[in-house]
């Protein structure tokens, strides 16, 4: 990155002292432009800080930059998007400056330092309060740029004594602020440390070009159909490990950036990398996502390199104590660990909108989310229906328009029948089927499969200010010959019949058909739906 000129740039871990340049306020601009770019709504403010911010002060030929970001920012993206834009990542140094990155022009030469962190933290709040007294009172910049002077002479081959005597300086001149307090937030994000058969933990290896190595502790963010934080780690870990790893305990909140962890602890004994559906996998210029066991070592899980760091530097400090990280207890044993998914639905007071012809559709709707508290509208609507076999799609489209005709938040729901053998046909034109020969239309096509195996699969699509959100469930089963039973709200299961059953859904024993019943009502995509609606809709003090 050629962003300095011969007033910026320094040798790593030299210290040289000159006089102010009027160009590094120029410098900083450029990357404030740059970052800005990259960052787009996740950065909430970028600032220069540090003794190239302050006119006439000398200083080290290094910008220092302050990024305040949004608590919704996914870390791992912002080392992405900067990485990009060719700052190095050097680690994440917690409660000493946040993420670091740097501007080189050659090989270990800075021309800036990028101190990454969450609005609101007390770091950040330092380096804005130390430049603007500094700014505020040129007396107090004297006495600085005269200590900084002298102690370049005495330490010039030693940052780290440099560092630590102006900063006893800089500290006391925030004496009389007063102490800022962080309320550790609601948990949006769970990992969970895997600890394999031969007592390390599985890891994943991150590597991008231009960027140093570093590993991240299985795991992401919540999702809206995510049940529990347990559903969410067990998705989280079949994504990224290809696994299923036996949750012991959730052993720690880690707070990174504003955002809070929580870090589950459990034994994995296989992972296929193959089996792997993590939507990054796939992102072109994501780097690699290697799955790599790390020991169990104390100096290595507390260096800075592996994510999220506070966690893995507490558990440094557990295995230093002798610990026996499989008795740590569970945190809920002794307090609330409040949680939600990244998204939640917009605020709102009045009916919520289901956009939908279907007045059998609506009363199971109504059915299944009784006992929320919401209140269901059925609004018919002349939406456009795509052509598509994707069920989720055609609800997505379906929502879309909706949503743009109403302006006001909504439902869709939609439904597709199968046949496995047939590649899922005909999917979500089974409604044309079902008008055009009803049921036994679908029985007949079965005749077409040698063992009639069948997939149904519903789509529900929330949709407001903010975007689309999509509930998805599937049951399996198989086609009947010919249809038995009656059912007059839905024909198909006069011919479906579920797993473990001899006969179609319509033509089940009235016990048997209520027991399966009351787990599709538990299942479906209208309850995910209201569970996740209105734990969201509460105030986050409810969560």
């Amino acid at each position: 990155m050629n962003t300095g000129g011969p007033a910026a740039g320094l040798a790593y871990g030299t210290v040289k002292v000159v006089a102010h340049d009027a160009g590094w306020a120029h410098i900083a601009a450029d990357h404030i432009a740059r970052i800005r770019a990259a960052l787009s709504a996740w950065a909430l403010a970028v600032e220069h800080v540090g003794s190239t911010a302050v006119v006439g002060l000398p200083a080290k030929p290094i910008v220092d930059l302050a990024v305040l970001l949004a608590v919704h920012a996914d870390p791992e993206q912002i080392i992405d998007r900067l990485g990009a834009c060719g700052y190095v990542f050097r680690g994440d140094k917690g409660d000493q400056g946040g993420m670091l990155f740097v501007a080189e022009t050659a090989p270990r030469v800075r021309v800036a330092h990028v101190h990454v962190l969450p609005d609101g933290d007390p770091q950040g709040a330092y380096y804005l309060a130390v430049r603007d007294r500094l700014r505020d009172q040129p007396h107090l910049a004297e006495a600085y740029a005269a200590l900084k002077i002298r102690l370049a002479a005495e330490h010039g081959d030693d940052r780290a004594s440099y560092t630590a005597a102006k900063d006893r300086f800089l500290a006391e001149l925030l004496t009389d602020l007063p102490t800022a307090t962080v309320e550790e937030p609601v948990v949006q994000r769970v990992r969970t440390l895997a600890v394999t058969p031969s007592n390390r933990l599985l890891l994943i290896r991150r590597t991008k070009p231009g960027q140093d190595v570093y590993w991240v502790v299985p795991g992401g963010g919540i999702e809206p159909h995510d049940g529990s934080l347990e559903d969410a780690a067990h998705r989280e870990n079949h994504e990224e490990l290809g696994g299923r790893v036996d949750l012991h305990r959730l052993v720690h909140i880690g707070v990174v950036h504003g955002q809070a962890h929580a870090i589950f602890l459990g034994r994995v004994d296989a992972w296929d990398p193959d089996a792997r559906t993590g939507p990054e996998l796939i992102e072109p210029g994501n780097g690699d996502y290697d799955l790599e066991e790390v020991p169990l070592d104390p100096d290595l899980l507390g260096i800075g390199r592996i994510w999220p760091v506070p966690t893995m530097r507490w558990i440094a400090d557990k295995l230093r104590e002798g610990r026996d990280l499989f008795t740590l207890p569970d945190l809920r044993e002794t307090r609330v660990v409040r949680w939600r998914s990244r998204r939640t639905p917009q605020p709102w007071t009045g009916p919520l909108a289901m956009a939908t012809s279907s007045t059998a559709k609506f009363a199971i709707a109504a059915d299944h989310v009784a006992g929320h508290d919401i209140r269901l509208e059925r609004v018919s609507l002349d939406l456009v229906e795509i052509q598509d076999v994707d069920v989720a799609a055609v609800a997505r489209h379906k929502a879309q328009q909706a949503f743009e005709r109403l302006g006001r938040p909504l439902i869709v729901e939609d439904s597709a029948f199968g046949l496995d053998e047939l590649s899922g046909y005909p999917g979500a034109l089974v409604k044309h089927l079902i008008d055009a020969a009803g049921a036994r239309g679908m029985a007949h096509l079965a005749d077409l499969t040698d063992n009639r195996s069948c997939t149904s699969t519903a789509a529900l699509v929330y949709a407001d200010d903010a975007g689309l959100v999509t509930f998805t469930h599937q049951r399996t089963g198989t086609v009947a010959t010919a249809p038995a039973g009656h059912s007059g709200r839905l024909p198909l299961w006069t011919v479906y019949i579920p797993p473990g059953a001899a006969q179609p859904l319509a033509a089940m024993p009235d016990h048997d058909r209520e027991t399966w019943q009351l787990q599709w009502h538990h299942q479906s995509v209208f309850a995910q739906f209201a569970r996740w609606y209105t734990r969201h809709s509460a105030s986050s003090g409810d969560l």
